[in-house]
């Protein structure tokens, strides 16, 4: 029976083995579900239990707009010169049946998920074969802070992260196909080409650009860039690149298949958007960069200067200087963003971009992710830098610096054939250049391009005292490892000679502890100890901002409370318009939102119905309904919280209306009270009359 049992257990064993071996070379692709699973599990309970109060401006607006669409309203206002309605279209239609908060993050958790599964497929376009060089390089891409942060929160930069990863992989492979895609051009029909792979990427291609463009304005980055891989690829063969016509046939033909259905998708926000804002591509983009180029207007510009200009042409025609000065102090100051984003990959990304654009087979792909972050770039440096903007960045130059050097570890010649010391030589030398490269970059962002209250870094400072001395020596190490010192006669060398020798012979004892390990061994260092700072810092940056947004620095100062009053209180509360600086207050209690205006300059009655501001101001500022239909916008109840004061000072008695300094006008009456925020109730009769 023993025996019968011990072959039964045998048998069961082996099959397991087996099954996991099979599991992990026939069937390599189920293993790269793994760590997006294991991501969708943690981001799903952060979700739910941690990240629990509603506080994103903007993702609060969306969610508020995404109802209207749903209730007949349309889009349009604040919002709809903002972004495309993609994300509001999505999470309006999960409103109907959950409520908009958790929507919102799910929308969040499954992009975040749904780019994890996206990046195999990018490695392997990249070259990248390994399964254990894809696990790592979504490893890395999960680990970063911002990803996973931007997976928890309501916003709209992960879902147009996913559409901007997915758009560039059709790119790429576009790219790495062209020469099967030109040969189905010239031998096969309109009709025939779309239903054939790999052409029927284009109309993919087409459908995600669609989408993207449809989530955020910034990507229309891809449009460009589309355009110039097309004529790439119409132009492969050497055979035809004199022949025009063959050219043109097969431009007209890609330029079908990509901007049919790009054009379909995007038709009816198209029509909407020159219906209401007067042209299909209207956007409040030009107020983000005056915010950005007129410094000494900042204190004003949202509520008063932004009238004074209708375009960029206006802001580049009256501050030429400014906005060419603000555009380079961002530029400069990109290294440090980037450090501070990625931690210590970035010298990967030096070195993997070097080698990248120098071998034939990654030249294309290189230049087309070069070519999709630099006009990315270059757009946003125009305005202001928000972490959120460098999502594409963070997960293509992730995927990239690790990619490059698994595959460069993989190339690298048999050490028993060659020369292990001229191996290490070249290897060190260009980690050299990488890091020497990284200090420069860095130190022209210290210098010469200083953030705002902040003269260096943290993350800055780790680099160059911790990560870069590391990395010098080991790299030093590597440089003589297994060196020969020639042989000489001691009797005739003079002394300099005899110490050198001697220096050499100790750089020598030195470093053969690290020759077992060849040059591999830096690049495996390079991976091991970014991955290791990503994993702290992913940690200590979530917790940090887990821990800070219950009240969102005092702007939703007793949120719960102020919003169970209002509904005991006013049982019609959804009919009223409510006056707070930031909409959470609105979304918990289920009124109209209108936004307290900052650094308003007029009376305290004034305040509640914007009087006395530019109609242009009135029309942008943050409001629900964003489309409304009657003027002036009155407040039914204003809310006022410590907060409020750095941008309403004169306005403090407010929170202490005893104190006799200044008397509250009739129709203010106050009906909660606590120590951080008041509200009043807004008696409308009584505001015309006295006003």
């Amino acid at each position: 029976m023993t025996e019968n049992s011990g072959l039964f257990m045998k048998t069961i064993n082996e099959r397991f083995h087996d099954t996991i071996k099979h599991v992990l070379t026939e069937r390599r692709s189920f293993i790269y579900s793994f760590i997006p699973l294991l991501f969708l599990l943690i981001t799903g309970i952060i979700s739910l239990y941690f990240h629990d109060t509603f506080e994103e401006f903007d993702g609060i607006m969306l969610v508020l707009v995404g109802r209207e669409i749903f209730a007949g309203k349309g889009y349009g206002g604040w919002t709809a010169i903002s972004w495309p309605p993609l994300f509001s279209v999505i999470v309006g239609f999960l409103d109907l049946f959950i409520d908009g908060f958790t929507a919102g993050k799910i929308v969040s958790v499954l992009a975040g998920t749904l780019i994890l599964l996206l990046i195999p497929v990018l490695a392997r376009e990249l070259g990248l074969e390994a399964p254990r060089g894809i696990l790592l390089v979504q490893l890395a891409v999960a680990l970063n802070p911002l990803f996973l942060i931007l997976s928890i929160i309501v916003e709209n930069h992960q879902l147009e992260a996913l559409f901007l990863v997915a758009s560039t992989i059709l790119l790429i492979k576009m790219i790495n196909h062209k020469h099967d895609i030109t040969h189905q051009l010239d031998h096969a029909t309109f009709q025939d080409a779309w239903r054939q792979s790999p052409t029927r990427e284009a109309w993919m291609l087409g459908i995600t650009m669609a989408l993207a463009c449809l989530t955020r304005y910034t990507s229309y980055v891809l449009l460009p860039v589309t355009l110039l891989t097309l004529l790439a690829i119409a132009q492969t063969s050497s055979t035809v690149r004199h022949d025009w016509q063959r050219i043109a046939r097969r431009i007209g033909k890609l330029t079908l298949l990509v901007f049919t259905p790009f054009l379909i998708i995007s038709l009816p926000w198209y029509v909407a958007n020159t219906l209401e804002n007067g042209w299909f591509l209207a956007s409040s983009a030009h107020l983000n960069i005056g915010f950005a180029v007129i410094e000494h207007l900042h204190r004003r510009w949202w509520w008063k200067t932004m009238a004074n200009y209708g375009s960029l042409l206006d802001i580049i025609k009256h501050h030429p200087v400014a906005y060419l000065a603000n555009f380079i102090h961002n530029i400069l100051s990109l290294p440090g963003e980037f450090i501070y984003l990625m931690g210590w990959f970035l010298p990967l990304t030096v070195l993997s971009f070097w080698h990248g654009l120098q071998s034939r087979k990654t030249k294309g792909p290189f230049i087309i992710i070069l070519s999709i972050l630099g006009l990315y770039t270059i757009g946003i440096s125009q305005a202001f830098y928000l972490d959120e903007l460098f999502i594409i960045h963070i997960i293509l130059l992730t995927v990239i610096s690790i990619t490059i050097p698994l595959k460069l570890i993989a190339s690298l010649p048999d050490t028993t054939k060659y020369d292990e010391k001229s191996i290490n030589k070249i290897v060190s030398n260009e980690v050299w250049l990488a890091h020497l490269f990284m200090i420069i970059l860095l130190l022209l962002d210290i210098v010469i391009a200083p953030r705002e209250g902040l003269k260096l870094d943290n993350n800055i400072l780790l680099f160059l005292i911790v990560y870069f001395p590391i990395m010098m020596l080991i790299t030093l190490a590597f440089r003589f490892s297994r060196y020969e010192q020639p042989k000489h006669d001691v009797r005739t060398m003079n002394s300099f000679l005899i110490k050198k020798k001697n220096r050499m012979q100790r750089m020598k004892k030195f470093s053969s502890r690290f020759s077992p390990f060849s040059s591999s061994f830096i690049f495996l260092l390079m991976l091991l100890l970014p991955l290791g700072y990503s994993m702290g810092s992913i940690v200590y940056r979530t917790t940090e901002y887990l821990e800070k947004q219950s009240e969102d620095n005092g702007s939703l100062a007793n949120f719960q409370e102020v919003a169970s009053f209002l509904k005991a209180y006013d049982p019609n509360l959804s009919e009223k318009y409510l006056m707070a600086g930031h909409p959470g207050y609105s979304y918990y209690s289920n009124a109209k939102f209108l936004k307290l205006p900052s650094y308003f300059e007029g009376t305290l009655e004034e305040l509640v119905y914007y009087g006395g501001l530019n109609q242009k101001i009135i029309d942008f500022s943050p409001k629900y309904p964003s489309h409304p239909r009657k003027y002036p916008l009155i407040a039914d109840y204003l809310i006022f919280n410590r907060h409020n004061t750095k941008f309403l000072p004169r306005f403090r008695f407010l929170l202490d209306p005893s104190s006799g300094k200044n008397d509250l006008p009739p129709s203010f009456t106050l009906i909660y009270r606590t120590e951080d925020v008041v509200i009043y109730q807004i008696n409308q009769n009584l505001l015309f009359k006295n006003v």
